[in-house]
């Protein structure tokens, strides 16, 4: 069995856990400008719960990476994260006693971006150097 999907599940709970403190920085910085870090602060505390959003996605995407181009998978990776990103910023927002829904925004584009990078920085043979030392 190929370890790519669980990889790609790792990296994109990762990737989430980045994107989520800086959404949750933008945001804070976007309402109220000097309060950038503690926005940041409040994005740590989201953190746990985004990688755990995240890593079914990134569990597909690891499956289907093999299965598709370079370009498809970039295309799917970015709608990927920008829909877990609303998801995500949705249950953030809750019932808006805390947030405005500009948090949703905020956590779909970094999301997004978060999903776009790291979906671009797959390659179709992540680790071909252990893959050869396993088969002598």
């Amino acid at each position: 069995m190929s370890t790519v999907p669980l990889r790609y599940s790792l990296f994109s709970a990762v990737a989430a856990m980045v994107a989520t403190v800086l959404g949750m920085a933008l945001h804070f910085g976007i309402e109220e400008p000097g309060a950038t870090l503690t926005g940041a602060g409040f994005g740590m505390s989201f953190t746990l719960y985004s990688a755990l959003l995240a890593m079914p996605f990134g569990l597909l995407l690891g499956l289907l990476r093999p299965r598709v181009g370079r370009s498809p998978f970039l295309l799917l990776a970015t709608a990927a994260g920008a829909v877990s990103g609303i998801l995500f910023g949705l249950w953030v927002l809750g019932d808006g006693h805390f947030f405005s829904r500009s948090v949703v925004a905020a956590m779909a584009c970094t999301w997004a971006l978060a999903a776009f990078g790291m979906a671009s920085l797959s390659g179709r043979s992540p680790n071909t150097s252990l893959e050869r030392t396993r088969g002598r």
